[in-house]
């Protein structure tokens, strides 16, 4: 009597995919004959393995052991379980894209073909050794301490390029800044040029004549780059009425200041009882 045979009315198959793989792949089992299958992934994935992936995508990574101290790697942070991230001298961390830190703590060198910081202040310095700081005209920006500046400077586009401190003063240069030195030794022997034109003085005079009428004082000393003293440096009054300068004449004779009047021009003379006062630059 012959066996009955079980077989399966669709029959099943194995077919292996990427990074799996399958002995016998899409032979039919039809449940008659014996057929042995092996599936392998292509590499040993035990706790002790090296294993390699392609790609992984997952929704974070965690770097040592979840009981201790470990490192959380999501899709836009690095983060440590004790608050602090060290890397090892000599090992290099790659980063491509914006990363945002809070607290940063360099050790050793940083190196970087540029840096722009915005948060609390605008500074960028370029690869080149080029430095910019601000963005708009009202910025203001404080040192503290001695500024070292090699080369030239620029204000509101004006080139400088030299603080001089030639006291010839003979450079000629329209790019170069004076000196307390360069500006006193120019200026500075003008003060008794500044003295003279200050000095202003009343003096009254004394009856000599009815054309003349004396001062006890000297005119103030001529100094070589101004005028010397004229009349018309002086304002002269009798009885508190000016007199006109075109019937005046003076005339210094030693210690006295002789003032001289034409009663032609004037209509009138000097008497005894006169009051008249001069005001101008007497010495002193």
């Amino acid at each position: 009597m012959a066996k009955n045979l079980f077989q399966f009315r669709n029959p099943l198959t194995f077919s292996g995919s990427s990074g799996f793989t399958v002995n016998n792949s899409g032979v039919n089992i039809t449940g008659v004959d014996k057929k042995d299958f092996v599936f392998s992934i292509g590499q040993d994935v035990s706790s002790t393995s090296d294993v390699v992936f392609d790609q992984v995508t997952p929704d974070k990574i965690i770097i040592g052991s979840v009981d201790s101290t470990h490192i959380v790697w999501t899709d836009k942070s690095v983060s440590a379980s004790n608050g602090t991230l060290t890397q090892t001298a000599g090992e290099f961390l790659n980063i491509s894209g914006d990363l945002t830190v809070p607290n940063l703590t360099l050790t050793g060198e940083f190196l970087t073909d540029k840096i722009e910081a915005q948060l609390t202040g605008s500074s960028t310095i370029f690869e080149s050794g080029s430095t910019e700081f601000g963005d708009t005209i009202d910025d203001t920006h404080e040192r503290t301490g001695s500024l070292s500046i090699s080369g030239s400077f620029s204000l509101n586009n004006f080139l400088v390029d030299e603080i001089s401190n030639d006291t010839a003063d003979d450079g000629g240069s329209q790019t170069a800044l004076a000196t307390e030195k360069v500006a006193y030794n120019a200026f500075g022997d003008q003060t008794p040029g500044f003295e003279f034109t200050r000095k202003k003085f009343a003096h009254t005079g004394s009856f000599v004549s009815s054309t003349t009428s004396s001062f006890t004082a000297v005119t103030a000393s001529k100094v070589d780059t101004l005028d010397g003293v004229t009349k018309h440096d002086f304002i002269f009054f009798n009885k508190g009425m000016m007199m006109e300068y075109d019937a005046l004449d003076i005339e210094q004779s030693g210690s006295i200041l002789l003032l001289k009047m034409n009663i032609g021009s004037m209509g009138y003379g000097f008497d005894n009882n006169d009051e008249i006062v001069g005001w101008g630059k007497f010495n002193s």
